[in-house]
């Protein structure tokens, strides 16, 4: 039975991983200093969308979130939708924060079909499904993609925080890795 991180879950990670000593050191990212995952998202979901931002930023990756981006338009549009499908195609792993709300969102699932085509078969492409006080309702394609889960340990991988677990990519063939060393591919 997959495990998904629970939004009280994801503010308390969050909230550990700002308060750690070594939260300095959590935002230093590649040399370049560029973006490397674009984060899917649901635009009213904000405090959300921060909290996985941290525990991503935390592997030392750069998440790119649009509405903090000051090139995008300020009202939606199709010049919209073309920088998305730029920043899509350009950024290195497609990550879609699948809470139910964003389930639900006619944008969100623009930007997994458009994701799916661009990075689904190499290998850069998953959910990080997040539940909430109903569970995680989920539909039925979503099953076809990678999911990120999380299991509560105190492993290799819990990134020397005592309230982290492993953070893992499972495939749908039940193959899986840590989501380290799938952001690293």
């Amino acid at each position: 039975m997959p495990y998904f991180i629970s939004e009280i879950q994801a503010a308390n990670v969050s909230r550990s991983l700002n308060l750690n000593e070594s939260a300095p050191n959590i935002r230093t990212f590649s040399a370049s200093n560029k973006y490397n995952v674009f984060l899917s998202h649901k635009h009213d979901e904000v405090n959300l969308v921060k909290q996985i931002k941290t525990i991503l930023e935390s592997l030392h990756y750069k998440v790119y979130v649009d509405w903090e981006d000051a090139t995008m338009p300020t009202r939606t549009n199709g010049e919209t939708a073309n920088r998305l499908k730029g920043k899509i195609r350009s950024l290195d792993k497609f990550i879609f924060l699948a809470s139910n709300g964003a389930i639900n969102s006619k944008w969100c699932n623009w930007e997994i079909g458009y994701g799916d085509a661009y990075k689904l078969g190499i290998d850069k492409f998953a959910i990080f499904p997040v539940s909430n006080q109903l569970g995680w309702l989920g539909v039925e394609y979503l099953s076809l993609y990678p999911r990120i889960e999380y299991v509560s340990d105190h492993g290799d991988y819990n990134f020397g925080n005592p309230y982290f677990g492993t953070y893992w990519v499972v495939y749908p063939n039940g193959n899986k890795q840590t989501l380290k060393e799938w952001l690293s591919k």
